[in-house]
């Protein structure tokens, strides 16, 4: 059952995942590279830049569920 200890735990990885100096502001001039993940009814990804100290940061972050006929596409395609 979730408790109140699990939800602040999720309160603070939301937090941490979505503030400097995990996520990045998004500049044009870095090279970036998207990540995908697809799984039976969801998919996400993730879009990250190279930054000055050679390591990918996080610049943005989506998600979604699959509509009922989504749900039958191969993995590939999702994640396409």
């Amino acid at each position: 059952m979730w408790q109140a200890e699990h939800q602040n735990a999720y309160d603070k990885m939301k937090q941490v995942l979505t503030s400097e100096p995990v996520l990045k502001l998004y500049r044009k001039d870095k090279e970036h590279v998207l990540q995908t993940n697809a799984c039976h009814k969801q998919i996400a990804a993730t879009l990250l830049q190279w930054e000055d100290d050679g390591e990918l940061h996080p610049v943005m972050y989506a998600s979604g569920q699959l509509l009922p006929r989504e749900v039958r596409y191969a993995i590939p395609d999702k994640e396409g």
